[in-house]
């Protein structure tokens, strides 16, 4: 219990510090056990969910008014919002399709931060995110909660 009212607290501080109301939304993955992750992000503008009929998987976008976004996807080979970021970051795309457990991030070039965590069959990440918010972004992908 101690531990979650310390990570409220340090949430909240990491919101007012970068001007960013968070929100916890929670993205329903169409697997089997009736999955989900449960995530705490700043609030966005629009939500896209994908779906695909021919692969199984989906996609959950939270998009922002500068174009950023973070994203929750069970897609076989991930999300396509970083592929180039990805493709274009030495080793990156091999590590992406030939470990199970991944930890990828950079800078784009435009200078915004991106990254993307592969647990398994689940990709979390976040594109396009200016360096004054990144640490906002990597504490909502490093926190969520798959149940």
């Amino acid at each position: 219990m101690k531990k979650i009212i310390i990570a409220i607290v340090l949430l909240n501080f990491y919101s007012c510090a970068t001007n960013r109301v968070l929100i916890t939304v929670e993205c329903k993955l169409n697997d089997a056990k009736g999955s989900r992750v449960t995530i705490n992000i700043p609030k966005y503008k629009n939500q896209q969910v994908i779906k695909a009929d021919a692969e199984e998987g989906v996609e959950y976008v939270f998009w922002y008014k500068d174009s950023s976004a973070i994203y929750v996807s069970t897609f076989k080979g991930g999300a396509n919002l970083n592929y180039e970021n990805i493709r274009n970051t030495p080793d990156a795309y091999n590590k992406r399709f030939s470990s199970t457990n991944v930890n990828l991030q950079g800078v784009d070039v435009a200078g915004k931060a991106w990254r993307e965590i592969k647990r398994e069959d689940l990709y979390v990440g976040y594109f396009r995110i200016n360096m004054k918010d990144k640490q906002v972004f990597d504490q909502a992908i490093d926190d969520y909660i798959l149940k």
